[in-house]
């Protein structure tokens, strides 16, 4: 087995929208926590354990990106804002906001990749 070698800085990936800067971050492993606790009671497993449906879809995106979306201060963008941005938006920074904490099957295969290969 190949060393595992990790820095605990958190990834970010610059954002702008309407022209003011934001930042997207990694989630840590409380918030990760967090995330997965909220969207428990919102999905339907299959007998994999895979998602096989959600019962809710209401703020989907926003409960990650209130997790991991910061504005130019600093502090996380609330729910609240982002709900009334368009769902084009939403939709690429959730997508985004998967890959970088690895809560994707395409995140978590680069991350074994590279893994392997340092």
């Amino acid at each position: 087995m190949a060393d595992l070698t990790f820095e605990t800085t958190l990834k970010e990936v610059p954002v702008t929208i309407d022209a003011k800067p934001y930042k997207l971050r990694e989630l840590d492993g409380r918030q990760k926590g967090k995330y997965l606790n909220k969207m428990g009671g919102r999905i339907v497993l299959n007998n994999k354990g895979e998602v096989s449906s959600f019962k809710d879809y209401a703020g989907l995106e926003s409960t990650l990106l209130e997790l991991c979306l910061y504005d130019s201060s600093n502090e996380l963008v609330p729910a609240s804002v982002m709900d009334g941005w368009p769902s084009t938006i939403l939709t690429t920074l959730f997508d985004a906001a998967q890959t970088l904490s690895g809560l994707n099957e395409e995140a978590r295969k680069k991350q074994e990749a590279e893994a392997k290969n340092s």
